[in-house]
């Protein structure tokens, strides 16, 4: 039952995806900024931000290879340019499926079961495709390409 006075008024920071509209009543008390999805440079930069810090140095000889990475990075980016171009595409990967995918990857790469020629990503189709791939007509939409 003790009262509380705050020095200076809250900030409230509130995000948003653009997946329902907001009312226009609270819009217009809201301060807006947008972000932009991040280029592959900041991908890049997400992708060794989020990967498994090795704890020892067999741990570190199982690390995803720079040139993987990159590869990761560059067949996502493209995937998302051709599905944010498609009016016919349900939901476009976000930054969090990239995560995901990337993750994904690093899990059977360290386990010795992901199977890559040359140390190359196929070129044909993506590799565990479901984790960016979030409705049923976005996957018959890939298997078509």
């Amino acid at each position: 039952n003790e009262e509380i006075r705050a020095a200076y008024p809250p900030i409230v920071i509130i995000t948003s995806n653009d997946e329902k509209e907001l009312p226009n009543a609270f819009l217009r008390r809201c301060i807006f900024y947008y972000v932009d999805f991040p280029s592959r440079e900041e991908l890049m930069k997400i992708a060794y931000a989020r990967m498994e810090k090795p704890a020892n140095k067999e741990k570190a000889e199982k690390l995803l290879p720079q040139n993987l990475i990159e590869q990761i990075a560059d067949e996502f980016s493209k995937l998302r340019a051709k599905m944010k171009g498609d009016p016919n595409v349900d939901k476009v990967p976000s930054t969090s499926e990239f995560i995901d995918w990337l993750r994904v990857i690093e899990f059977f790469y360290q386990k010795g079961e992901l199977n890559l020629e040359n140390g190359q990503l196929p070129k044909d189709h993506h590799i565990f495709h479901e984790v960016l791939l979030k409705s049923v007509d976005d996957l018959k939409y890939r298997m078509k390409k």
